[in-house]
């Protein structure tokens, strides 16, 4: 994995040599890291490598230089690709045949001419800013704060933030910064900048397939992808839940004869704690529990780089490539469908996208009280409309299939942007074999009526991995249901109460927002009203407080 930011300008100013600084200062937080730069008339590129997987990120000769974020799987090594890369007449060409999750550029030294491509989701994307006649441009969000330059918020993507938890469209939480599109290109170049989608989901043949072909498709794609994320390692390491994404994965590793080892982060007395043990036990995987209080808290990639050290596990140095984890992201929305209840199917069904999104914004419940924000109703409404034009997108479709791509485009698109933001602290990397491109493709191919509720993932797993099912498994509400018993006892985890210090810290960070700055967008007496009815126990507040918190994490 790299972090990558840099400036594009015809004409370099004493303040874009300042930011420049800047950039290559911030672009990680450990001053130990070692920053590579290219520099000439028109660009800087500053580049950390942490190389995850296995060899360098970047690749040069005295014409051009490439570098990538995360890994095309073109094949199996990083520093193939790279040379693929640094030849390759089209790109376009060439990346259609990559499986991975990457960011990919490329610069031609004699034309000044600095190309820019994500993957199909673009789950590594870059930021860019225009300043004064420049481009500076990021794979990092958080770098922008440092840059000593004007940053205004966003509040349309900081309440689609605070609420879906990702933006939609292009924004980012800062009015001047935007964010890469699914199957996008960039071209910066003395003519100026060019952003187009190279590739666009909606544009692909889909509905096609039948369930057996399609069902043989996704698994030869989930194969292939596991073959070149796997490459020659002997051992490696996995998260284990009491789902089906990651324990699918470990089957598939136990099978080639991997030596495996997992973690697995759940709170005591669960379903996931029950669940992924058994697994484990029926596999003889050994399974490295982590207790945590509130799975909320954090996402498990953060946890992984937090908790996985050399010095606490002895397995670490039989791994060839330590920082590099096999994720199930992906799995359970682009397999198995979620977020598509009935509602949702039957306002699909009626083809009203007006009525998918108010049963959208209900299922996440996706609210803005007008009592706690001062514009809550105006924001509430924009969130809906932004809905709409997401929707609109892929308005030659079928109803279902665009709600299908909404999510891929949409929650999808950001469901990792998370732990790569916080690289450069934890510098990690993952495997992500559900959002290889051929498994999209074999599910776009299909029926999205046969995916919903797990329909299409349980028949592939009857069929392919029987022995997955061998042990109970957790099921998402209203999807099909385990058939094997579990134990009533063990709370799943939709179950689990706020945990008292994560209350606590709600009504902390509720109270000093009162005081403070940011209060100018709340309704000061509600919002302290509510902190004190949740710290006195008469009504629980804890969701509006979420909110509160959410949305402060992402303002200026």
């Amino acid at each position: 994995m790299s972090i990558i930011a840099g400036i594009y300008t015809s004409q370099w100013t004493p303040e874009l040599h300042d930011i420049q600084q800047r950039v290559e200062q911030y672009i990680s937080r450990n001053p130990d890291d070692d920053r590579h730069c290219y520099h000439d008339d028109h660009l800087f590129f500053c580049q950390v490598d942490y190389q995850c997987y296995g060899g360098a990120a970047r690749a040069e000769n005295e014409q051009v230089f490439a570098s990538v974020i995360g890994h095309p799987l073109l094949s199996a090594s990083i520093s193939h690709d790279l040379i693929t890369l640094l030849t390759a007449k089209d790109w376009q060409v060439t990346l259609k045949q990559a499986q991975g999750t990457f960011c990919a550029f490329q610069y031609q030294k004699a034309r000044n001419e600095l190309l820019v491509y994500c993957d199909t989701l673009a789950l590594r994307p870059y930021y860019i800013m225009s300043y004064k006649g420049a481009v500076i441009f990021s794979s990092c969000l958080r770098i922008f704060p440092d840059l000593g330059v004007q940053l205004d918020n966003n509040l349309d993507a900081i309440s689609e933030l605070a609420t879906l938890g990702y933006t939609l469209g292009d924004k980012t939480r800062f009015k001047q910064v935007s964010v890469a599109r699914p199957g996008e290109m960039m071209v910066l170049s003395p003519e100026g900048i060019q952003r187009k989608r190279y590739f666009r989901w909606a544009d692909v043949p889909n509905g096609h397939c039948s369930i057996d072909e399609g069902i043989e498709r996704l698994d030869r794609s989930f194969k292939q992808a596991v073959s070149l994320y796997l490459g020659n390692d002997q051992h490696t390491v996995s998260t284990l839940s009491g789902g089906l994404d990651s324990r699918l994965i470990a089957t598939e590793l136990k099978r080639r004869g991997a030596g495996l080892e997992c973690l697995n982060f759940s709170r005591g007395n669960s379903q996931d704690e029950l669940l992924s043990q058994r697994f484990a036990d029926s596999q003889q995987i050994p399974l490295h529990r982590i207790y945590v209080s509130d799975t909320q808290t954090l996402t498990v990639e953060q946890r992984l780089g937090v908790h996985w050290k050399v010095d606490d596990f002895s397995y670490y140095s039989t791994v060839k490539r330590p920082r590099l984890f096999w994720s199930g992201n992906g799995g359970s929305v682009c397999v198995g469908q979620i977020y598509t209840d009935d509602k949702v199917v039957e306002a699909c069904r009626r083809g009203d996208p007006e009525q998918l999104a108010d049963c959208y914004i209900n299922q996440q419940m996706a609210y803005i009280p007008s009592r706690l924000v001062r514009q809550g109703d105006e924001l509430q409404q924009r969130l809906r409309n932004n809905i709409l034009d997401a929707l609109s997108e892929y308005e030659h479709l079928p109803l279902l299939k665009a709600y299908q791509l909404f999510l891929w485009e949409n929650d999808q698109h950001h469901h990792i942007a998370l732990p790569f933001e916080e690289m450069d602290q934890f510098q990690l990397d993952f495997c992500l074999p559900f959002y290889s491109r051929g498994v999209l493709e074999a599910m776009f191919s299909m029926e999205t009526e046969w995916a919903l509720r797990h329909g299409i993932y349980m028949k592939w797993l009857e069929r392919c991995y029987p022995q997955a099912l061998t042990t109970p498994w957790q099921t998402y509400p209203g999807h099909i249901p385990c058939p094997l018993p579990v134990e009533t006892e063990y709370s799943n985890q939709w179950q689990f109460r706020t945990p008292l210090q994560t209350k606590a810290r709600l009504i902390k960070q509720g109270v000093q927002t009162v005081f403070n700055h940011q209060a100018g967008i709340y309704n000061r007496h509600f919002l302290g009203m509510q902190c004190a009815l949740t710290a006195l126990g008469v009504y629980d507040c804890t969701p509006s407080l979420r909110l509160v918190e959410r949305m402060n994490q992402h303002m200026v």
